[in-house]
């Protein structure tokens, strides 16, 4: 669906999540928001969130193709909208050529922790913490603005040894969230606001790209110094 954005993407125009809900839920989902860009002229040079609150690049975007259709469309928009992409999915690698052809466009790569049995544990169908970094690196190789999203950030094992690995990427963007309420089935994860902030002093010290929340999750262009 297209929504006016808000929250810590409030500096965008609109979000757009292609997906969401199951079944019929999510087939009308899907309508909605492709007929929505097809007819919505403000589209054009506005800031756009893709994948704020579901997965663009899920499992039913290879036969789908709703997200790349929205593409398709928004490139061609006079003048092309500002585009950040929100995803945890090597398919987003499929659209390469498709996104070189943005005047501004940035694809957030979401890495949540750095310990895969974690990320089994609250992502158990997501792609794993490795694929992701391949991802960012693949898209950095070819060009295309990349950030990394500690967001909403999970447990941490080795706040160092993640930074370490971020720096080998070589994201334009590291930034971090603190964790909203549990996604549905989950129960919180034990995880303090001080550990939260403990992970966010070592990144900061360690990568220069370090933002707040609030410029990481801001529109292509914008410099925002990190702030706590």
């Amino acid at each position: 669906m297209v929504a006016n954005a808000k929250g810590r993407i409030a500096g965008f125009d609109f979000s757009l999540n292609p997906y969401g809900g199951d079944g019929a839920e999510s087939r009308l989902r899907q309508g909605l928001a492709l007929g929505f860009v097809r007819r919505e002229a403000r589209l054009a040079g506005s800031s756009i969130y893709l994948g704020s609150a579901s997965e663009p690049y899920g499992e039913a975007e290879e036969k789908a193709e709703v997200t790349r259709r929205i593409l398709v469309h928004l490139v061609e928009l006079d003048p092309q909208p500002r585009l950040v992409i929100q995803t945890n999915s090597p398919l987003v690698l499929r659209d390469i050529r498709l996104l070189k052809k943005f005047k501004n466009v940035r694809v957030n790569i979401v890495v949540r922790t750095d310990d895969e049995s974690v990320r089994e544990q609250y992502e158990p169908s997501a792609p794993s913490i490795d694929s992701r970094f391949r991802t960012a690196e693949k898209l950095i190789a070819e060009g295309i603005s990349t950030a990394i999203c500690v967001a909403a950030m999970l447990p941490v094992r080795s706040a160092h040894v993640l930074a370490e690995r971020i720096q080998e990427v070589g994201p334009d963007i590291v930034t971090t969230s603190w964790r909203g309420k549990p996604l549905r089935g989950q129960r919180q994860p034990d995880w303090s606001r001080e550990q939260y902030w403990e992970v966010c002093d070592v990144l900061r010290s360690r990568l220069p790209q370090f933002r707040s929340s609030v410029h990481g999750f801001s529109p292509t262009g914008e410099q925002r110094p990190w702030s706590a």
